[in-house]
């Protein structure tokens, strides 16, 4: 085969990749930014949904980014992009208005979640308390201080206890607790009575 016979090269894939990666950000910026009207949102949205599907996470990640945020994405777009690996799904979990709490629960409890995505739904601007009690019960101290320091988390007495008894060795942990406004003076108590105990052992 001659020099200018040559097949397709990884230059010329690479440019495709390119192009995807930038179609990607483009679109995502304008719905992000209220810049695409009703009219033009379904296609939009197709657009975006087959970009979710994409084999290269160079495309899928920027999407994830910047369209994390945006409160009239697609449901199944946003969960898709929420079961992703974990650089692309991290923005979508914390931040996306178009997850329910039923569909965080069964992230949380899935087996095979990571905890870098059980922490991104404890720093969700808003955990209620059935996907709080759900992050407890993972008794991962890096998933369960991450939500005890989310002021916009909701927390039950019984969330609280379970923690308690789940890290009585972890003084950090239990701080955490005790500083909750939603402990009450028993829970307190007993937080900072086992943290003498750690401190004496």
């Amino acid at each position: 085969m001659a020099p200018n016979d040559a097949g397709p090269t990884s230059a010329h894939f690479q440019s495709g990749e390119n192009r995807r990666e930038i179609a990607a950000s483009a679109v995502a910026q304008l719905l992000a930014h209220g810049f695409i009207d009703e009219v033009d949102r379904e296609a939009a949205h197709a657009i975006v949904e087959e970009l979710s599907r994409d084999a290269e996470i160079r495309v899928r990640r920027p999407l994830a980014g910047i369209i994390a945020h945006y409160d009239l994405l697609p449901r199944q777009t946003a969960e898709r992009l929420a079961r992703d690996v974990e650089e692309v799904a991290a923005p979508v979990i914390t931040h996306s208005p178009m997850l329910g709490d039923e569909f965080l629960i069964s992230l949380i409890q899935e087996t095979g979640t990571s905890e870098a995505k059980q922490v991104a739904i404890a720093r969700r601007p808003c955990v209620s308390a059935h996907v709080s009690h759900a992050l407890i019960t993972t008794e991962n101290a890096n998933v369960v201080g991450t939500l005890l320091v989310n002021d916009g988390a909701e927390l039950s007495e019984q969330s609280l206890a379970k923690a308690v008894k789940d890290h009585q060795g972890k003084p950090s942990v239990l701080r955490l607790v005790a500083e909750r406004p939603e402990a009450t003076p028993e829970i307190a108590a007993t937080c900072h009575s086992l943290m003498i105990d750690n401190e004496l052992e």
